[in-house]
């Protein structure tokens, strides 16, 4: 049995990168001996459980900055692979890239860097697509989460075509075909952050639930924004219709209990948030940022899709959504379509094939 390390930044986040990387260890551990290692050990065990034959361990203690991270790592790393015979690395997003490639030369196994952003969405930040190369050229292989950021790839950074190719993440979190029409309430999920565009978020919330007295809006997720989107909501008046829930770690029971999904985010790589949205049968609506989105949600089908930033644009159509039962029925039905595309069957087959043929 092959023995494979999948490496992520910090493992104690509630994340999307830190979703994936333990959804990936816990099937992955059915076929080969599966290490989660996490590269700082944050405030401790992983944020999402783990099954019983993954090993997981963190590198490093205590916190460092990049430059330290580098420094230190690389030896306890090299002789973890070293000591557990492993094959193959997964390096999960940036961070963990650029941590852990400069020690690809140090072992025998192959590196797989799998980006969990999207190229061009941060193309302009010098320091993210710097690292984003110097993992693309000493990688053995690149996965992206969608065919627009593949291209990307072999485009901007002249990477030949069989080194770089795209997986999706699955959910397997798929409701089942009821939806609860009369329910009164609109879901948000991310992280506190800027990308996320709460601010906007809260622009829309005021347009459409003043004529709305009786939804509400509940949105999940901590991070660095949190104070301030609280603060705009007492500013707004919204307290009693926009709600914080924080973070759920059992999210993906959640979902059934809303109407409507809406993303406002100004980047993603392609959203976990959505696809369990799309598989617990949810209408979404969101901004038709670079990627993700798009390959998710089929406009006027089972969604909306909105040109970026557009405020007026989505109350609009939030505000016909809400007001259409019979439309939410409708998308709600259509989310079947193209969510074989996202089944955790089809995706754990491309990532064995994958690991096999490396």
């Amino acid at each position: 049995m092959k023995n494979i390390a999948i490496v992520d930044y910090n493992l104690s986040v509630v994340g999307g990168a830190e979703h994936v990387a333990v959804n990936l260890a816990n099937e992955l551990s059915e076929y080969y001996g599966v290490h989660l290692l996490s590269i700082h050990a944050g405030t401790g065990n992983p944020a999402f459980p783990l099954r019983a034959k993954v090993q997981y361990n963190a590198i490093l203690e205590q916190d460092e900055r990049l430059r330290e991270s580098i420094k230190k790592f690389g030896k306890p790393f090299v002789k973890y692979v070293e000591k557990n015979n492993i094959s193959t690395v997964i390096m999960i997003g940036d961070y963990a890239g650029i941590i852990t490639i400069p020690t690809r030369r140090k072992t025998k196994a192959k590196y797989i860097f799998c980006e969990h952003g999207a190229l061009m969405n941060q193309w302009s930040e010098k320091d993210i697509t710097f690292m984003r190369l110097v993992c693309a050229l000493f990688s053995n292989k690149i996965i992206t989460l969608t065919k627009s950021s593949r291209d990307s790839y072999i485009d901007k950074f002249h990477i030949k075509d069989k080194k770089v190719d795209f997986i999706y993440n699955w959910t397997d979190h798929i409701g089942d075909k009821s939806y609860n029409k009369d329910t009164k309430k609109i879901m948000s999920v991310g992280r506190f952050s800027p990308e996320k565009q709460y601010d906007l978020l809260l622009e829309v919330a005021e347009k459409v639930l003043l004529k709305h007295q009786d939804w509400k809006w509940e949105i999940y997720g901590e991070g660095e924004t949190f104070d301030t989107v609280q603060n705009l909501i007492r500013e707004k008046q919204l307290e009693n219709q926009v709600i914080l829930k924080g973070n759920e770690r059992n999210i993906q029971e959640k979902y059934p209990e809303y109407g409507i999904f809406v993303l406002t985010s100004y980047r993603e790589g392609l959203p976990m948030v959505l696809l369990e949205a799309k598989a617990n049968h949810l209408p979404m609506i969101s901004f038709d940022i670079v990627t993700g989105p798009s390959e998710i949600i089929e406009d006027n089908v089972d969604g909306y899709l909105i040109q970026p930033n557009s405020v007026e644009k989505m109350a609009e159509k939030l505000n016909y959504l809400m007001e259409h039962e019979d439309v939410r029925e409708i998308f709600s039905k259509n989310t079947e379509k193209g969510l074989k595309k996202f089944s955790k069957q089809l995706i754990l087959q491309q990532w064995r094939k994958l690991i096999e043929q490396l």
